[in-house]
Order: structure tokens, then sequence, then C-alpha cells
């Protein structure tokens, strides 16, 4: 988190940052799972195998049901390759 921080206070030093919206520091985090957005039921963010007209409590018990068992393997291994004042891109496994 420091060093993203410490990022963030560079990029606000720049020539027109006053132009750009940050994020508040309390509000940095990293999606490591999207799960389902409504507005996106379609390929490729929608599972291929589940109808695009799926209800949402559906797809609830659908992602309960396949994390039934998962046991996640940390730490993570990312690396960030670029940094826009949009957000970071990783590369590695997650």
């Amino acid at each position: 988190q420091a060093a993203i921080v410490e990022v963030r206070e560079r990029m606000r030093a720049m020539p027109d940052a006053d132009r750009l919206a940050f994020t508040p520091i309390s509000s940095l985090h990293m999606t490591l799972l999207q799960g389902i957005i409504e507005y996106r039921r379609r390929l490729p963010y929608w599972p291929s195998d589940v109808p695009l007209d799926t209800g949402v409590d559906d797809m609830t018990r659908l992602y309960l049901e396949r994390l039934q068992g998962f046991e996640g393997h940390g730490p993570f291994k990312v690396k960030i390759v670029e940094v826009v004042p949009t957000g970071l891109t990783v590369a590695g496994a997650a």
C-alpha cells in the first residue's frame, strides 16, 4: 500500500493533476474476483455456460457452489506493469 500511496502523491504533484480525480486512500483496493456485473451480461464478462437472463440470486447460488471447497493460495504474486490515472495493470498469477 505504501508504494501505491507514494505513486499517487507523485501523480498529484504533476502539472495539470488538478484535472484528474483521485480515489481516497481509504478506497484503494484491487479486485481479484470480478463476480457478475449486471450491465455486463455478455461474453467474456459472463460465464459462457450460463444463460444471459439468469437472475442474480441464482448466480449467487451458482458462484457459491462453484467456489465450494476453494482454498486460496497466497500471497499473490503479481507485478505492476503500468500505472495510469485510472488504475494499475498487473501481470502474473493471482
